[in-house]
């Protein structure tokens, strides 16, 4: 349960820094896990089954396999707006290692 709280969190997250639009892609920005902006749950789903870089980042992330990533992502995902103060954002710092912020409504440095 734990686990999927989490997850939530993060492709929430991922949601709302990342948007992508096929015929405009537009970059996701530093520090993000997605390569391209997504604003829906399909998207993301997309970029974790045609992106290998953004599918190994969720698995190193939350400590599974990329196929189970795409499985929960696919079948439990949705989009919730949450209070700032329950947010834990994680993103890539400089040296791509996996960070989090808490509580903060633009969370990772240079993402727009």
């Amino acid at each position: 349960m734990r686990l999927r709280a989490i997850l939530l969190v993060i492709a929430v997250l991922a949601l709302a820094l990342v948007p992508l639009g096929k015929a405009s892609a537009k970059s996701a920005g530093p520090g993000a896990f997605l390569v391209d902006y997504a604003d829906t749950v399909q998207q993301l789903v997309s970029q974790v089954e045609d992106s290998r870089l953004v599918a190994l980042r969720y698995a190193k992330h939350f400590r599974t396999d990329p196929s189970t990533v795409l499985t929960f992502f696919r079948n439990d995902l949705s989009v919730e707006k949450l209070p700032t103060s329950d947010l834990h954002v994680y993103f890539l710092d400089q040296s791509r290692n996996i960070v989090m912020r808490t509580g903060s409504s633009n969370p990772a440095p240079g993402c727009s």
